[in-house]
């Protein structure tokens, strides 16, 4: 590919977790795409981060149009409150510069973005792009897989770690097991729904509607009712699929269907497994396949973090410089 002006990124926090693991991934998969880096944090200080070996400097962002030129914003942390309105104002309005939100939690509205990557098809005319949420990575995938016999029906139950609502909410959750296993009360939650440790609840409206939202634009046959709960684990998802199919097909031509997504995994029945198993593999693990009544039912487990990765947004860039 041959490098012009356009051929320039800028990635937002590269120092944070995600962003670390974004830009290493862009170094060694796209290296002929130039760099640029911005931090959020409101703060005015420069900041150095490491990347494929060689320091980088990454400038405070103290005004949304110093973003201008290049072919893509990446989006990898939640900027802080004091650049954070000011930068949604200008990603809303800026016409020549594609849009990526990688960010967890998300930076843009499900509404007015394209999902990726779904089963929607091309992206012409995009300019806003947001990852999928990494709970809903297993469940889209088998519904993928299913919709050759026609899904006339489905339901989804997800069960969210606190990385999906990033690692502040981490760090929080496990200050809140500390706190608990010593016998005090944790500290009023900031970052996650409840005190999650040891228990679990209700996602908040908003993150499940964020979650519907996604679904709905997925391009899918149908968009699925949706169930969500916050659980006490760090990592990792599990998720229920309910759905119903046309016709009468045999539970041998539905598990024939699953297996011909190679992402896909069939556990004998008994041998799903523990989430703990599913977590940094590119597999989506599901267990015994049920059927009663005209309604199938089955239970994933799978690491939504890793099946979203930097190899979605990899893919993405590489689809836009070849439009």
């Amino acid at each position: 590919m041959p490098v012009t002006p356009t051929s320039m990124l800028t990635v937002l926090d590269p120092v944070s977790r995600r962003g670390r693991e974004l830009c290493e991934a862009l170094a060694r998969s796209l290296p002929e795409l130039r760099r640029r880096y911005f931090h959020t944090t409101g703060d005015a200080e420069h900041l150095i981060t490491e990347v494929a070996g060689e320091a980088q400097l990454v400038q405070p962002l103290l005004d949304p149009e110093e973003l201008e030129g290049g072919m893509a914003v990446i989006l990898t942390a939640p900027p802080s409150p004091a650049i954070g309105q000011r930068l949604r104002a200008w990603l809303a309005t800026e016409p020549a510069t594609s849009v990526i939100d990688w960010s967890v939690p998300p930076v843009l509205d499900a509404e007015v973005a394209a999902i990726f990557p779904g089963p929607q098809g091309g992206l012409p005319g995009k300019r806003q792009f947001q990852a999928i949420a990494p709970a809903l990575t297993g469940p889209v995938r088998v519904l993928g897989a299913l919709a050759p016999l026609g899904v006339s029906a489905a339901h989804l139950t997800l069960l969210t770690p606190a990385a999906d609502a990033g690692t502040d909410a981490q760090e929080e959750l496990a200050a809140q097991a500390v706190a608990r296993l010593s016998g005090h009360t944790p500290a009023r939650p900031r970052h996650l729904p409840s005190i999650l440790a040891f228990d679990a609840g209700p996602l908040p409206a908003s993150r499940r509607d964020h979650l519907a939202a996604q679904l709905a634009r997925l391009g899918l046959p149908l968009t699925p009712h949706l169930s969500a709960l916050a659980v006490s684990t760090f990592h990792g998802h599990v998720a229920t699929v309910v759905f119903t199919l046309e016709g009468s097909p045999r539970t041998s031509a539905v598990e024939a269907a699953l297996r011909r997504d190679p992402t896909l995994h069939l556990a004998r029945p008994g041998r799903l497994g523990t989430l703990s198993q599913a977590i940094a593999a590119e597999l989506v693990q599901c267990g015994e396949l049920q059927h009663l009544q005209g309604l199938w039912s089955m239970v994933l487990t799978f690491d939504g973090a890793q099946l979203a990765g930097p190899q979605v947004v990899i893919d993405l860039l590489t689809s836009l410089t070849a439009a």
